[in-house]
Order: structure tokens, then sequence, then C-alpha cells
């Protein structure tokens, strides 16, 4: 199973509020005493989706808002205009809470469903018994197939001593018999033989 999260800005605004009190004297008319304050708000949704199957997987949704505030005093600017760094505080609750939302609908993801494509190895032989290093945490089933390979002669390059691997082949298939812990799993041959420690296993 692949994940995306896919997110939307559903809402994002701005309002102001203040006002001025002009002085006369000294200062020139409107540029006297003033303040303003500025709200920032905004909504964020996003989804959590399989990208193999398109099925939704968790939803979330968010709202947020920040303060800033900017005064005036004889035509001197007592804060800051608003910018990206602001956009950014108003956003920062909103994603936060979002990631906490989609984290727990992820965590609730059963298991079993996330076990496409599962890739293991074979820990240990004793018989007709093949022991596994995947179990309850992968979402291991008793009666899952796995198809077993085995790698070939190891190709070493001529020139640089690299090891450039080997050739698998397909040697047998499995069946699990038994899920005997969080990464560890019994199974026995379905076909083929020769199944030896570190032989590699693919969910069917």
């Amino acid at each position: 199973m692949q994940l995306v999260v896919i997110g939307s800005v559903s809402e994002f605004g701005i309002k102001e509020q203040g006002g001025r009190i002009p002085q006369i004297g000294k200062w020139k008319w409107g540029r006297g005493v003033g303040g303003k304050l500025v709200t920032g708000t905004c909504a964020l949704s996003a989804r959590l989706v399989d990208t193999t199957t398109a099925e939704i997987l968790a939803i979330g949704e968010a709202k947020s808002s920040h303060k800033f505030g900017k005064g005036e005093f004889a035509g001197a600017s007592l804060g800051t205009n608003w910018d990206s760094g602001m956009a950014s505080k108003v956003l920062a609750k909103a994603v936060e809470k979002l990631a906490q939302d989609i984290a727990g609908g992820a965590a609730n993801i059963d298991p079993s469903t996330m076990r496409g494509g599962l890739v293991g190895k074979i820990a240990k032989v004793s018989g007709d018994k093949i022991y596994v290093n995947l179990g309850s945490a992968s979402g291991i089933k008793v009666g899952d197939r796995f198809t077993v390979t085995a790698l070939g002669e190891v190709i070493i390059d001529p020139d640089t001593g690299e090891n450039l691997g080997g050739i698998e082949s397909e040697i047998g298939e499995i069946e699990i018999i038994q899920v005997a812990g969080a990464k560890l799993s019994v199974a026995r041959p379905v076909s083929g033989s020769g199944f030896a420690v570190g032989n590699k296993i693919s969910m069917k």
C-alpha cells in the first residue's frame, strides 16, 4: 500500500480593525496617534488516500487564527506590515491540528490492509516448518501465501571487484500456519523444496 496526503486551503482571510486620532501642533494633520489590529484566519482540509485503490482512509479539517497589532505615533509606524511570515503563523496551528488528525486516522488503519507487496525472509528451517521474519505487525494472517526465491551465484565485476548481485529464481511457495509474534510466523511448504535461511519471500 502507498499512501498520499491531499490537502487544500479552503479559507484564508485578513480582517483589519483600528483607527487614528489626528493631532494638531508640531505634527501635521493625519500623522497623529493610531492603531490597527489585523486578524488572519484560515481553514484547511486534508485526506489520506490509498493510491492503489483510491480509498480515503482518513479525513482531517482544522481552523486557526492569529492576531497582529500595529501602532502609529506622529507618523512613526510601530509594528510590521502584513507579510508571508505572518501568513505562516496563521497557518501553523491549523497545520499542526490537521497533522494530528491524519496521524490519528492512519493509526487506526487495520494492518491487514497494508500488506500488499510484503517482502520478508526465511529466518529458520526446521523439518517441515519454515520460520519467517514477518508477523502480526505486518498484518500477516494464517493462510497467507508467499513465493520463495533464492539468490543465485553472486557475480563480481572483473575490473572493479564490485558485487553486481545475482539472479533470483523462484524455488517454491509457502503458506502461513501460525502467527507467532509481531515479527515471527510459521509456514509450511506448499510447493518446491530447498528452502534455506535468507531466502526471500514475497506475498502472492
